[in-house]
């Protein structure tokens, strides 16, 4: 197979860089994704890494916040997640998300990259010194910045910060290496911390997914497949990439965002939002553990969360 030509993205360039594809080990995956059935999806047979040479460009997420959820200036965000039209994963994840950072996040400075409507910031802001967040799509930043929390459109060069949280962000990178630098100059360069050291949370999809791997489900790859998402990573990759950009330290924990009754909708119904839906009822706390518990033992959970530290003693 011939490795094609980039189209606006690094990601072949630095996965290659990293050893992380070759191109005998490439096979094509998908020839489409959710949103454009021209897209060639590669997988690589040896690392498992899913990545594609596509890049939407800035203006899509300035404009649409990718597309896929449809916000602009005519948009209504409800001010709280306790008001009607949030959807059920963004207030489980920002809650999720606040618990499990909570030692990060309480008495420090947080700046979340890439963050949406703003459901992280606006949770987190009652735990920490101070929040702020980095934005593309100006409907969102204005919102927040009305909100009374300061945000940008790109990374600032002088912000003062502690901790940098990435939720879902990395895999909508051009380039890996150059997102994950921003973050560790920004850390690195960071003047108010004494004693403590820097931290980037960084959260993705996993390219190993119990979906895509182990039950080969096709429904669940055309449907999770998506143009904005360059790249899907392992934890190998994940490693490899914020150990160049130089964080120290660096660890990855397994998380499991959709529950059982999600993967069995997906296996006997051939659609999502089984989590939701009847199957649902099956669902506790401790079912949910478990299967995190067991999936992560096999390496093949929906999400890797890593983190990485600048200056820890």
């Amino acid at each position: 197979m011939q490795l094609a030509k980039s189209r606006n993205s690094k990601i072949r360039e630095e996965l290659v860089k990293f050893n992380l594809i070759s191109e005998s080990a490439l096979e094509l995956l998908s020839l489409g994704t959710r949103d454009n059935s021209e897209i060639e999806v590669f997988r690589d047979k040896t690392s498992g890494v899913i990545f594609h040479d596509f890049y939407l460009g800035e203006d899509f997420y300035r404009l649409t916040n990718g597309g896929f959820d449809g916000l602009n200036r005519n948009s209504t965000l409800p001010s709280s997640p306790q008001q009607s039209g949030i959807r059920f994963e963004l207030h489980q994840d920002s809650q999720r998300r606040c618990i499990d950072n909570l030692p990060f996040i309480a008495n420090r400075l947080v700046l979340d990259y890439g963050f949406g409507e703003g459901w992280f910031l606006k949770n987190a802001r009652h735990l920490a010194k101070e929040v702020c967040g980095v934005e593309l799509n100006s409907f969102c930043c204005e919102k927040l910045q009305s909100e009374g929390i300061n945000c940008w459109s790109h990374f600032p060069k002088n912000v003062e910060v502690d901790t940098v949280t990435m939720f879902h962000t990395l895999e909508h990178m051009p380039s890996q290496i150059e997102a994950l630098s921003d973050v560790y100059n920004a850390l690195k360069n960071s003047s108010t911390r004494q004693s403590s050291a820097g931290l980037v949370i960084v959260e993705v999809p996993h390219a190993r997914d119990f979906l895509l791997t182990s039950l080969e489900s096709k429904e669940f790859r055309k449907y999770t497949l998506r143009s904005d998402h360059c790249v899907l990573h392992t934890r190998e990759s994940l490693l490899k990439f914020m150990n160049h950009a130089g964080f120290e330290r660096v660890s990855v924990r397994s998380v499991q965002r959709y529950p059982l009754s999600n993967h069995l909708t997906w296996v006997t119904r051939n659609k999502p939002g089984g989590h939701m839906g009847d199957l649902s009822v099956i669902d506790s706390i401790n079912l949910n553990s478990e299967y995190e518990k067991s999936l992560a033992n096999i390496d093949a959970t929906d999400t890797l969360v890593a983190f990485g530290w600048v200056g820890a003693s």
